[in-house]
């Protein structure tokens, strides 16, 4: 398979119409940030312990700089305001996610890149940082929608970029057939959630095992290519899946 991020971008259509202008503007600028030294990861890692324990309106500036060891000057040479500081702690996880999605269509055949792409999704949800920065969000979306945009925009619309031009390399390749890869991208994101996701959320569990996860990732990538794969490619994902029983 190709690089994905030089793939053509998808052609369907990822729905932000509800979110306003200004934060779609502003997410972009986040996304396209890059860190420009220690003093801006030292606050960055001191902002995310404090939003994700205080969540977004218990989180106050002087929390933040004074677990940084900066000053508020130094803040506001970094970030314009608190919200900037939130969506900025949001994508650097995200963005750490997509970096490794986007990295799997390299030197990798279709069923080990959606097998990779498996593992790394559930890990990812039933890891503590997920679970702490989706229970944040979801708790002070009502509130500040700001908050949920910022979520939404950074790792659910992002991700779903992400799957949607790996899916056109699977395409290209005679292994998937996928008239609207966004949805089908929403739709394996939520296949590897999995009862897990809301077991831990809830704290039914405190963990999940690597065999769980397995079974999660193999039950998924079952259904998804029962569903999108070719009959050419069926019977290869059959076989790289049973590595994982």
């Amino acid at each position: 398979m190709t690089d994905a991020s030089s793939a053509p971008a998808a052609s369907d259509t990822i729905t932000t119409d509800h979110v306003p202008s200004r934060v779609l503007h502003a997410l972009d600028d986040a996304m396209n940030r890059k860190p420009v030294g220690r003093k801006e990861d030292q606050l960055l890692d001191a902002a995310e312990e404090i939003f994700l324990s205080h969540g977004y309106a218990g989180a106050s500036v002087d929390d933040i700089v004074l677990k940084a060891e900066i000053s508020k000057a130094t803040l506001y040479k970094y970030f314009h305001d608190k919200e900037a500081l939130f969506r900025a702690v949001i994508d650097r996880r995200c963005v750490q996610q997509r970096e490794k999605l986007g990295a799997l269509t390299l030197n990798l055949s279709t069923e080990e890149a959606l097998i990779e792409g498996g593992k790394m999704a559930v890990t990812f949800m039933v890891s503590p940082l997920a679970q702490a920065v989706y229970r944040t969000c979801v708790a002070e979306a009502a509130r500040f929608p700001h908050v949920g945009h910022a979520f939404f925009l950074s790792a659910a619309v992002a991700m779903t970029k992400q799957l949607s031009a790996l899916f056109e390399c699977a395409e290209e390749a005679g292994d998937l057939i996928i008239p609207d890869k966004a949805f089908a991208a929403n739709q394996l994101w939520q296949l590897a959630r999995s009862v897990y996701f809301y077991e831990l959320m809830f704290q039914v569990r405190d963990n999940v095992s690597q065999h769980e996860r397995n079974h999660v990732v193999k039950e998924s990538l079952e259904m998804f290519v029962a569903r999108y794969g070719t009959e050419s490619f069926k019977p290869r994902m059959a076989k790289a899946l049973e590595k994982l029983s």
